[in-house]
């Protein structure tokens, strides 16, 4: 069980891994609730908290892109003592099927603001907020007509909302209308969207109020209003649910109830340390919101919490210089590493930019075997019923505190990092994924979130866009290089052709000294004739591999033409060839008496030497060695008896 623990008495012990499954769709409060987590845990004892993100941006039933299978699929390997599954994930299908993997492997799980059968929940209960709100828009202010804008994808409040709006409306003798529901997903833009819709629904004068779900709906309405000419409050009151206190400096006159998440988080930790020592926990844990008024609805701001709020604006703002020139080293550093030519160039590239990030260490782990696949031309070694992560990852490149500066270190996937963890210890896990495969996960340690949203969202969009760049290209280089060999390569025997020649000449011309070779088969019009052309074509290959074996390492072989080959050597040496014409015929006699061949296969050599001391064209050498091969060859027919050339 987690205890409150000094550093010293906490040495030794069994360092809990507590896992945090979220989305960054709404990334302030996102970046809120894991540092409330690591701060609430971080009291209770020796922890290390591994916090799985994404950025998908949930539509209802769907992720905009694989946040369910990609992200999330980590959960199936690594080791964890427990997990929270936060409400950020938005959808309860999804959030069942990872506590239900969980449950399985015997890892207590506990869903923040989602109720999930059998998995016991930290669910905020808007009741007792909620009618207040609508106690004072409806008696308070006399609001004639009150519209909801609700977001199906927060389903606990989405349904405690629909629930107490009808139940206030009702109490009050006022008519329940479904046409004043409006549902959407949470954007500005989709606020503004619905407030031309409850407009174009509704044009009649009179005080009316627009309630949304989330904070952000209720910006854009309340921007939209005023590009119509609509005054706040005097002709619209504006308010929201699921509000976070830090998007107030973006908005801070509109009413709304605080998720008090800070509570939660602390209700969800001692519900994991009970569940972690065995205790029975309650299935359901509920957290009250708290209604904060703001002149969005016709009441004065409390001036101390505005002129915060204004500090808070203000400190933005010049934060947002700063972020400007990140920016521009992020878009740079995305650039360089569209440019990398190799993993090491991309490994270098993020090694050299994420130094300055400020975190205590960083890691880039890519799956064990994809390392020789993304610098290579092959297809992709994954099928669809492939898993997304390896069981053995990479660190291609990382640093800490602790380790110095790692690459290319092995280590197991349920082990998540390279290093153990320590008590207090935030890891920070970016899953690197790409159209419809995954590479690997960035990890990063330190005590509070480590980069700044823009960093975020470079980070998840380029990294693994410029792996799959980096594979195109070895496979672009792979095709080439194939071509090239094509282009160059005899089909009969597999050796150079005449194209070779001008690619591969001017390095023996440029070093001076060279010899060059041409060797011509004897009697092929003859073995042709009498045993038929395939008869031919063999006597041909024999001659080839003869060759191929009898050359030395960096000599030049190809077929110069029907029967002849070329040689190009950097050996000098008159004597040396004089052995080599006269062993080459006794392999090829060798060769045929083995294959009991019903004809000889024999060969006339000629040879040129450049000393290095003149000009050696290479076709004044072949003229000199072609010269040669015939002087040779009337001399090997002389001596078997034939009167002519062949």
């Amino acid at each position: 069980m987690i205890k409150n623990d000094s550093t010293a008495e906490s040495a030794g012990r069994k360092i809990f891994r507590i896992g945090l499954v979220t989305c960054a769709s709404n990334f302030e409060r996102h970046q809120i609730m894991i540092q409330a987590f690591h701060q609430v845990l971080k009291k209770k004892g020796p922890y290390a908290l591994y916090v799985i993100t994404n950025y998908g941006i949930y539509y209802g039933d769907h992720f905009s892109w694989r946040g369910e299978a990609a992200d999330y699929s980590l959960l199936d390997h690594i080791q964890l003592d427990g997990c929270i599954l936060e409400s950020n994930l938005a959808s309860e299908r999804m959030t069942g099927q990872l506590a239900e993997r969980l449950r399985k492997r015997r890892i207590p799980v506990i869903a923040m603001n989602l109720n999930i059968d059998g998995v016991p929940s930290v669910n905020l209960k808007l009741a007792q907020a909620g009618r207040q709100l609508m106690k004072h828009l409806l008696e308070d202010r006399r609001c004639e007509r009150i519209d909801l804008v609700v977001s199906p994808g927060h389903n606990v409040i989405f349904r405690d909302m629909l629930e107490m709006y009808r139940e206030e409306l009702e109490a009050h003798g006022l008519p329940y209308d479904p046409e004043r529901i409006r549902e959407t997903t949470v954007s500005v833009q989709n606020g503004r969207r619905m407030l031309n819709r409850i407009i174009e629904a509704d044009p009649a004068p009179g005080l009316r109020a627009v309630i949304c779900v989330h904070d952000v709906c209720a910006i854009g309405v309340s921007l939209e209003a005023e590009a119509l000419g609509i005054r706040i409050p005097e002709d619209l009151l504006v308010c929201s649910l699921n509000y976070s206190q830090n998007s107030m400096i973006f908005r801070p006159d509109i009413t709304g109830v605080d998720r008090a998440d800070r509570t939660a988080v602390s209700l969800a930790c001692d519900l994991m340390e009970k569940m972690i020592s065995g205790e029975a926990v309650p299935p359901v844990s509920h957290y009250e919101g708290i209604l904060r008024y703001g002149a969005s609805t016709g009441c004065e701001i409390d001036e101390v919490a505005a002129e915060r709020q204004r500090q808070a604006l203000q400190h933005q703002a010049v934060n947002k210089i700063e972020m400007g020139g990140q920016v521009s080293r992020m878009m740079q550093f995305n650039d360089d590493l569209e440019k990398a030519e190799s993993l090491g160039d991309w490994a270098q590239s993020m090694y050299d930019t994420l130094q300055d990030i400020g975190c205590r260490g960083v890691y880039c782990c890519l799956n064990h075997d994809d390392l020789p696949y993304i610098e290579s031309n092959q297809e992709d070694r994954k099928t669809e019923d492939s898993p997304d992560y390896d069981s053995r990852m990479t660190v291609v490149t990382g640093f800490s505190q602790r380790t110095g500066e790692i690459r290319n270190l092995d280590f197991p996937l349920e082990e998540l990092v390279p290093i153990q963890p320590a008590p207090g210890d935030q890891f920070l896990v970016l899953p690197i994924h790409h159209a419809a495969r995954s590479y690997g996960y960035m990890v990063y340690l330190n005590d509070d979130l480590p980069i700044a949203r823009y960093v975020f969202r470079i980070f998840q969009e380029s990294l693994g866009s410029s792996l799959d760049n980096l594979h195109k290209k070895m496979m672009l280089k792979g095709n080439i290089r194939e071509l090239d060999r094509l282009h160059m390569e005899d089909q009969m025997t597999g050796l150079y052709n005449r194209f070779a020649l001008n690619r591969f000449a001017p390095e023996y011309i440029r070093e001076g000294a060279y010899t060059t070779v041409l060797a011509d088969m004897d009697g092929l019009k003859t073995i042709n004739d009498t045993y038929g052309h395939l008869a031919g074509n063999n006597a041909i290959c024999m001659i080839a591999e003869s060759l191929r074996e009898a050359l030395s390492e960096g000599d030049l072989l190809l077929r110069y033409g029907g029967d002849e080959f070329l040689i190009l050597s950097k050996n000098t040496d008159p004597l040396y060839w004089e052995r080599f014409r006269s062993g080459l015929n006794g392999r090829l006699s060798r060769s045929g008496e083995k294959q009991k061949l019903p004809y000889a296969v024999g060969i006339s050599i000629g040879y040129s030497i450049c000393d290095g001391t003149g000009s050696c064209a290479i076709e004044k050498q072949i003229e000199r060695a072609d010269r040669q091969m015939y002087e040779n060859k009337k001399a090997r027919k002389a001596l078997s008896g034939q009167k002519n050339p062949v």
